[in-house]
């Protein structure tokens, strides 16, 4: 081998040695990247307290219940759910309950506002959620995992403990 071709191997070789230090010198040592709050969240700071659902008659798939809980907002600004999601459920509508005459009737809201340092209860009688399309019968004891939509893009994450119907 000549000292030339020695040479331009040592080269190479140191080459790749400093290449591979400068990498890990620009590594993260964090193995779990921190996530960061959406931008568009004002500072709202929203909870969910006491969420349940009804438990569904029967043992078909396909059925659909109510869930309820109260919105906590404690933070500075005003809140608004938006969307909501559910594990094994087709779809989630937000209702209210009101009174036409003498007939009480269900409709869909476009949302829910939570005002700054308020609160709102989704209970029987007026604003809940409606889960759809089941995938399976809801028996007492159960949970349903929903997720809370804001605007502000929080995304907050619910367990529904399911109660029997009489309630």
């Amino acid at each position: 081998m000549t000292q030339r071709t020695r040479a331009a191997r040592i080269v190479a070789l140191l080459l790749t040695l400093i290449a591979g230090l400068m990498l890990a010198a620009c590594a993260d040592d964090d193995p779990q990247p921190t996530p960061t709050p959406p931008a568009e969240n004002t500072g709202a700071a929203i909870s969910a307290l006491d969420a349940w659902a009804r438990a569904t008659p029967g043992d078909a798939a396909g059925q659909m219940t109510a869930a309820y809980l109260t919105l906590r907002n404690t933070g500075a600004q005003d809140e608004r759910l938006i969307a909501v999601q559910g594990e094994g459920v087709g779809a989630v509508e937000m209702h209210e309950t009101v009174q036409q005459g003498e007939v009480m009737q269900m409709q869909p809201v476009e949302g829910i506002d939570v005002p700054a340092g308020g609160e709102v209860a989704l209970a029987p009688g007026g604003l809940h959620l409606m889960l759809l399309d089941l995938a399976g019968p809801l028996a007492a004891g159960d949970t349903v995992s929903l997720t809370l939509e804001f605007a502000s893009g929080l995304a907050l994450p619910v367990e529904a403990e399911v109660r029997p119907l009489a309630e």
